[in-house]
């Protein structure tokens, strides 16, 4: 089970349309332990935010540059002009639906990896922490 919630977070944080929550509290329900399951289900889920970031800040600009045709000044233009939100994006990403485009974004528009980590990784472990607490609580 741990195995299988690893890879459903993992794949949950990319553009695949999956439910991480929905297995962890699958999991919770079959009696798994709680605190193994958040550290599987983080680990997953950080892993795939990773590799979003990395699609972005490598694939996703290549693509960009290539087939829209921007330059070093037109992408450094478009960098400057979103890089000022980065916190902003960095406080949402959790969110389902949107959270996982705003990863591969934050890579695009080569948001710090050090604050990336912190920002994102943080706040998609409390996410887990909070769903775990509230389902203990039912």
């Amino acid at each position: 089970m741990y195995i299988s919630l690893f890879f459903v977070s993992l794949l949950s944080a990319t553009m695949i349309p999956m439910s991480s929550e929905a297995a962890l509290l699958a999991a919770l329900a079959l009696g798994y332990d709680p605190t193994t399951l958040l550290v599987v289900a983080s680990l997953g889920n950080c892993t795939g935010v990773t590799i979003n970031y990395f699609l972005g800040y490598y694939g996703v600009t290549y693509f960009i540059e290539k087939v829209f045709k921007f330059d070093d000044a037109k992408m450094q233009k478009f960098n400057t002009r979103y890089t000022k939100y980065n916190y902003l994006f960095l406080l949402i990403s959790w969110l389902p639906i949107i959270g996982d485009p705003i990863t591969i974004f934050l890579g695009i528009v080569k948001c710090n990896f050090a604050k990336f980590s912190l920002f994102v990784y943080t706040t998609r472990v409390i996410r887990y922490i909070v769903l775990i607490y509230f389902y203990q609580q039912v």
